[in-house]
């Protein structure tokens, strides 16, 4: 790929955009608790979970920081509804949340549930 070829650009509704930024926020919080209930108790047979919760805390903080640089100085298209984003940050953004949806996936399977009450 030439360095001279215009960087392609996407586009992700700004509403759309905030509900990932909610969900992101929701999921950091309750990872939060769980790690304080998990650090607090002595080691038990729930131990191997804490790997598993720094891997999702660390994919939701890089996904919430990746979206706040896109909505706190925001390109946006004619319609002012849609977010301009560079292919670069799509392709990592999405990277991240697949990865998220997968590493929440195990976890589900660990019978550990990282949503708010």
């Amino acid at each position: 790929m030439s360095d001279d070829a215009p960087a392609k650009k996407y586009t992700l509704s700004v509403e759309y955009a905030i509900e990932l930024l909610t969900e992101t926020a929701e999921q950091i919080s309750a990872l939060k608790g769980l790690f304080l209930h998990y650090l607090s108790d002595d080691p038990g047979p729930q131990s191997h979970l804490l790997p598993l919760l720094s891997e999702l805390l660390w994919y939701n903080y890089s996904i919430k920081r990746m979206l706040n640089k896109e909505v706190d100085d925001p390109i946006l298209d004619k319609s002012e509804e849609n977010l301009i984003i560079l292919e670069k940050t799509m392709m990592s953004l999405q990277s991240f949340m697949l990865s998220r949806y997968y590493a929440m996936t195990e976890i589900n399977k660990l019978s550990c549930s990282t949503s708010l009450n």
